[in-house]
């Protein structure tokens, strides 16, 4: 590869943001093996997992099973990945910080926690008085198919932490962006005991790497709690 033309000095002659994402996977690992180059490693990687956004969220493990990623690289490539991370959840909470919590803030802040499991994982966020979060938390964790939910712990979790309102986060396994006939008739339960408890539930959003359903915005309840959103 011409010298000009190799990630490093291409990215100090014309910028970072002019790379590709093999182009800037390839300067993390910085060098391949015999017949194999970091820009060939680099798009393994991607093609392998399929784009940039999955290859964030695998392990150290998984980049290892890759000829020419060892410990050190792999270790490399985990620490930017994170650093990438916490630097989107921070932003996330200067967003919420400064604008309140929304829908999309939301998915933003859990998409990449939560889109790539391979089990479900149902995330309970609950709000003030004041529009801040007051506690974040994993209440249940399932299988591909589906997980056991108690709507008792959930508004147990809300009331002992000075709940106003809270919301629902849950991810879908299969990809699959809407809602299943349990998932619907979950969120009209939840609704009519948050209404019975007096707190608000805000939204049920189901979270996938290709987007979001928001209950809210789709109007999924039952005509009797026209009020509860």
């Amino acid at each position: 590869m011409p010298v000009n033309e190799r990630p490093r000095e291409k990215a100090v002659r014309y910028g970072f943001d002019t790379l590709s994402d093999a182009e800037l996977i390839a300067i993390i690992i910085s060098s391949g093996v015999s017949g194999i180059s970091a820009i060939d490693l680099s798009n393994q990687l991607l093609c392998h997992f399929g784009g940039l956004y999955k290859t964030i969220n695998k392990s150290h493990t998984d980049f290892l099973s890759f000829k020419g990623i060892k410990h050190a690289t792999a270790a490399k490539l985990c620490a930017i990945f994170e650093i990438a991370k916490r630097y989107n959840s921070k932003r996330i909470e200067e967003i919420e910080n400064y604008g309140g919590v929304n829908s999309l803030t939301l998915y933003q802040k859990y998409v990449n926690s939560l889109a790539e499991l391979d089990q479900e994982v149902l995330v309970v966020v609950v709000i003030n008085i004041k529009k801040k979060i007051t506690c974040e938390r994993i209440v249940s964790r399932g299988t591909s198919n589906g997980t056991e939910i108690s709507i008792r712990d959930i508004l147990k979790l809300v009331l002992n932490n000075n709940g106003k309102s809270f919301y629902i986060l849950h991810n879908h396994p299969s990809g699959q962006q809407y809602p299943s006939s349990e998932d619907i008739e979950f969120t009209r339960s939840l609704s009519q005991s948050a209404v019975n408890v007096g707190v608000k539930f805000v939204d049920h959003i189901i979270v996938t790497s290709k987007g979001y359903y928001s209950f809210q915005t789709n109007d999924v309840k039952e005509e009797t709690n026209k009020n509860i959103y």
